[in-house]
C-alpha cells in the first residue's frame, strides 16, 4: 500500500466551518513527490519529523537559518521569522521540497503555518509544477483551490502560458477560482501586461472573461506600469468592456503619476475616449488633492472640455464629505465663465443630496448671474425629489424669463422617452415668452420622433398621436407651430 503525508485541512476552515485536522490522502505515485513505494501499513516511509525531530534542520537548509521550524514557528520577532522562513525556502529544491512541507505539516497548527504551506506550494510550482499539480489533484474542493492557486502563481514566474492552462482546465475554462486566476495574471502583467491581456482572450466562460477585462487594470496597474497597461487595454475588442477597464486605469494613475497620465493623456488624438479620459483623470486627482484638480479644470481645460471634468471633481469632493469645503474654496476663485461652471457644478452635487440645502446656497451667492443658473441647476433635482414643493416655488415667481427658465427645469424633470404627462402641457402654457413656448413644443417633437440607440437600452415609447392631441388644443402657441408639429407627428395637417 502507498501512503502520502499529512495535511492538514485548516485553510478554509472558516468557511467549511469546521476544523479538520490531519486530514489524509493517499495520491498516486507512493510518497508524494519523490517517486518512491513506501514499505508498506505497517513500515511506512519517515518524514524528516520522524527522523531528526528535535534535531538540527538538514545540512542543506542551514548558513543564515539558526532555529528550527518549530522554534521558528514560534519566534516573537517577526521580521527575523519571515527572514529565516524565506531563507529556507529560497534554499528548497525539487527533491527536498517534499519531505520540507511534509514537516511543516506536522507542526502545530497556526495561521501561520498555513500561510508557510501555501508559500511551500507556490515554490514547488516554481521547481515542479507537474509532481505539485499530481499532489495537488488528491485534495477535495476547497482545500484543492487553495493550493491550485498557490502553485500556479509560483509556476506562472517561469511558464505563465502553462500554468494558465492548467488553471483554466481546473476552473471550468475560467468560470470559477478567479482568485488564482487574478494572481496568475497578475504576476505576469510585472513583466508583460499584454501577453496578460492576451491570456484573458483564452477563457471560455464570457462572464468570466469580462470580469476579468474589466479588472485588469487593477490586476496590472498594481505594478505601476501603467503607460504598458493603457497600450495593452487599448486592444480590448469590447468597446464597453475596454472603457469601464480605462475608466478604473485613469483614475488610478493619476493617484499615483500625475505627470505621466497627463502626458499621455495630451497624445491621445481628439475623441469622446479623450474626454472620457480626462473626466476619469480629474476624479484621480481630486481624491488626492481636490482644491489643486478643480483650480486647474477651471484655470487650464478648454472651455469645450472642461463640464464633464469639472463635475466629477466636484463629485468626488462632494463624495468624501467636504461639500462645504469644496464650495467655500469655489468662492474665493474670480467671477468669470470658469468659476460660473463650477459654481453649477457644486449646485448640482448639493441638489443630488439636499434640493433645499443647495437652493439656500445659491440664493446666498453675491452674484445674480450665478444665483439664476445655480436656481435652475437646482429646481430639477428638486422636481425629481418633490414636484409638487418644486413647482409651488417656482410660481411663487412673477412672469418673466427666470420664471420661464424654471418651468423649463420643471419641464425636463416630467419628461422621458417612456412618458409626456398633461403636466407637460400646462408647463408650457404657463411660460411667459410665446417663443419659448414655441420652442419646448418643437423639443417636445423632435423628441418623440427619435429612434434610441441601442446602448439606451429601452425603446422610445412615447404616444405620438396623444402628443398631437394635446398639441392640437394647446393655448399659447401660433398656428404655423401647431400645424407644423401635428404634421410630424402624423405625416398629415392639423386638420
Amino acid at each position: 500500500m502507498k501512503t502520502s503525508i499529512l495535511i492538514p485541512v485548516l485553510w478554509f476552515a472558516s468557511l467549511v466551518g469546521a476544523f479538520i485536522v490531519g486530514y489524509q490522502t493517499t495520491p498516486p505515485g507512493g510518497q508524494v513527490g519523490t517517486g518512491r513505494q513506501s514499505p508498506g501499513l505497517d513500515a511506512p516511509a519517515p518524514s524528516i519529523m520522524e527522523t531528526q525531530k528535535g534535531g538540527p534542520l538538514p545540512e542543506r537548509m542551514e548558513g543564515p537559518v539558526k532555529l528550527s521550524l518549530e522554534d521558528l514557528l514560534f519566534c516573537e520577532n517577526t521580521a527575523d521569522q519571515l527572514y529565516q522562513f524565506e531563507k529556507m525556502v529560497e534554499a528548497l529544491d525539487a527533491e527536498s521540497l517534499p519531505l520540507f512541507l511534509s514537516e511543516l505539516e506536522a507542526l502545530p497548527h497556526t495561521k501561520r503555518r498555513d500561510q508557510w504551506i501555501l508559500q511551500v506550494v507556490s515554490r514547488w510550482g516554481e521547481l515542479d509544477p507537474e509532481t505539485a499539480a499530481g499532489y495537488i489533484e488528491t485534495y477535495p474542493g476547497n482545500l484543492r483551490v487553495e493550493f491550485i492557486r498557490a502553485m500556479s502563481t509560483g509556476w506562472a514566474k517561469l511558464d505563465p502560458a502553462n500554468a494558465w492552462e492548467y488553471y483554466l482546465v481546473q476552473t471550468s475554462g475560467g468560470a470559477t477560482g478567479q482568485s488564482s486566476g487574478i494572481r496568475i495574471l497578475s504576476e505576469v502583467a510585472k513583466s508583460d501586461p499584454a501577453m496578460a491581456l492576451n491570456l484573458i482572450t483564452k477563457i471560455e466562460d464570457r462572464r468570466a472573461k469580462d470580469q476579468y477585462y474589466n479588472q485588469f487594470w487593477r490586476i496590472a496597474g498594481i505594478h505601476g506600469n501603467f503607460g504598458e497597461v493603457a497600450a495593452a487595454m487599448a486592444l480590448i475588442p469590447d468597446p464597453t468592456i475596454r472603457q469601464m477597464g480605462m475608466n478604473g486605469l485613469w483614475k488610478e494613475w493619476a493617484s499615483y503619476d500625475l505627470e505621466g497620465v497627463m502626458a499621455s493623456y495630451h497624445a491621445m488624438p481628439g475623441s469622446p475616449e479623450k474626454s472620457n479620459a480626462l473626466k476619469q483623470i480629474m476624479a484621480g486627482w481630486a481624491s488626492q488633492d481636490p482644491s489643486k484638480a478643480l483650480a486647474y479644470c477651471t484655470q487650464q481645460i478648454p472651455e469645450e472640455e472642461r463640464g464633464p471634468a469639472l463635475k466629477e471633481v466636484v463629485k468626488v469632493w462632494a463624495e468624501s464629505g467636504r461639500i462645504k469645503e469644496a464650495a467655500e474654496f469655489i468662492l474665493t476663485l474670480p467671477v468669470d465663465r470658469d468659476s460660473d461652471d463650477a459654481v453649477n457644478a457644486i449646485a448640482f452635487q448639493m441638489a443630488r443630496e439636499n434640493p433645499q440645502a443647495a437652493l439656500s446656497w445659491v440664493n446666498s451667492l453675491q452674484n445674480e448671474e450665478r444665483v439664476k443658473a445655480g436656481q435652475n441647476m437646482v429646481i430639477g433635482h428638486w422636481a425629481d425629489r418633490n414636484y409638487p414643493a418644486a413647482k409651488a416655488f417656482v410660481m411663487t415667481k412673477p412672469p418673466g424669463k427666470d420664471r420661464d427658465d424654471n418651468l423649463i427645469s420643471l419641464l425636463t424633470s416630467q419628461v422621458g422617452f417612456d412618458k409626456v404627462p398633461d403636466e407637460t402641457y400646462l408647463l408650457i402654457e404657463s411660460m411667459d415668452d410665446p417663443r419659448r413656448r414655441e420652442e419646448m413644443v418643437e423639443a417636445l417633437v423632435k423628441m418623440a420622433n427619435r429612434d434610441l440607440p441601442s446602448h439606451y437600452g429601452m425603446p422610445n415609447t412615447i404616444d405620438r398621436k396623444q402628443m398631437a392631441e394635446r398639441i392640437r388644443v394647446l393655448q399659447g402657441i401660433s398656428e404655423e407651430t401647431r400645424d407644423k408639429a401635428i404634421s410630424l407627428l402624423t405625416g398629415g395637417p392639423s386638420g
